[in-house]
């Protein structure tokens, strides 16, 4: 049983209490403008990064009101992102950005889980990267932060290079041997 002023009980009572004015309760609303932004142009978006120009100008302040009213302004009027790269590029880049995203990290990951085999720990060590990154994603944007973002495709594109180059090379000093033995 965990004392009332822990920070983890804390945030997980806000997390489901979204009646309340918590963050989670904003982050819905964002969620809610983003599937509104999507349908407006499902097939491409509307184009990276305009989550928070078109909120800003959709919403007039004095429409707030009641519990809702700080919810809503943090969703409508603070708020710059969609706090969700899912959301974020749904909107942003619609249907086409998504599944090439989430299309090209799935290949990533595809690629890290097959050489585990041989390549444990470094693999291991993509694998969490990936969920880092893409856990945190869930509920911020981490492509805006540009370093995380860096860090994330850096560390991976490292791993799998290493893991090609040594493929390539093992491949190619079998192939040697085999010319020398005949």
């Amino acid at each position: 049983n965990l004392p009332m002023n822990n920070p983890i009980k804390n945030r997980a009572q806000a997390f489901f209490n979204l009646e309340k004015d918590t963050s989670s309760g904003a982050r819905l609303l964002m969620y809610k403008e983003s599937i509104v932004q999507f349908k407006e142009s499902p097939l491409l978006g509307n184009g990276f990064v305009t989550y928070g120009k078109k909120v800003k100008n959709k919403y007039n302040e004095s429409e707030f009101s009641g519990i809702d009213k700080w919810k809503k302004y943090e969703a409508y009027k603070k708020g710059y992102h969609a706090h969700s790269n899912f959301f974020e590029l749904l909107c942003g880049t619609g249907i086409l950005g998504i599944l090439s995203f989430y299309g090209f990290n799935l290949y990533l990951f595809y690629l890290l889980v097959k050489n585990r085999k041989y390549y444990r720990d470094l693999c291991n060590i993509g694998i969490l990267t990936f969920l880092c990154f893409h856990l945190y994603g869930i509920s911020d944007v981490t492509l805006y932060m540009a370093r995380v973002t860096e860090i994330y495709f850096y560390v991976l594109g490292t791993i799998l290079s290493y893991i090609l180059y040594s493929k390539n090379f093992i491949k190619k000093e079998k192939d040697k041997n085999e010319d020398k033995v005949i």
